[in-house]
């Protein structure tokens, strides 16, 4: 009879062979170990399920923070640019600014020379098309 190839993965092999790591410390599943295996909720206790997320497979659990809304905003380039340039997050630093513009009491109707100041920008004016 023809020995079986290995399938396990090769660091899992050289540890082994090294003594670092044995074969039933996390043993490979077999096909035949899929076939047998059983929902958990056939083999764990009845209280432990109940606890258990009921959620489909790849279904994300929810939020630890509050949910944030996707949108489409037209934001001026030296706005952008200002962030972008602050490095990974910078989404997350530009919604900072806006929730304590919010908390600070700026409305919706804010004048130009409050919303440099918000920004720490000089005053954006519209620029001519030439």
């Amino acid at each position: 009879m023809p020995k079986e190839p290995d399938t396990r993965p090769k660091r899992k092999v050289a540890a082994v062979r090294s003594g670092r790591a044995r074969i039933d410390d996390n043993p490979i599943w077999t096909a035949a170990d899929f076939a047998r295996a059983k929902p958990a909720a056939e083999v764990l206790p009845a209280g432990l399920v109940a606890v258990l997320p009921k959620r489909k497979p790849g279904q994300r659990g929810p939020q630890k923070s509050p949910t944030k809304e996707l949108v489409s905003i037209r934001v001026n380039r030296e706005v952008l640019d200002h962030f972008r340039a602050s490095g990974p997050r910078w989404q997350t630093r530009m919604n900072e600014v806006l929730a304590s513009a919010m908390q600070a009491g700026v409305g919706a109707r804010v004048s130009s020379k409050s919303r440099a100041a918000l920004v720490g920008a000089p005053s954006l004016k519209k620029r001519k098309s030439g």
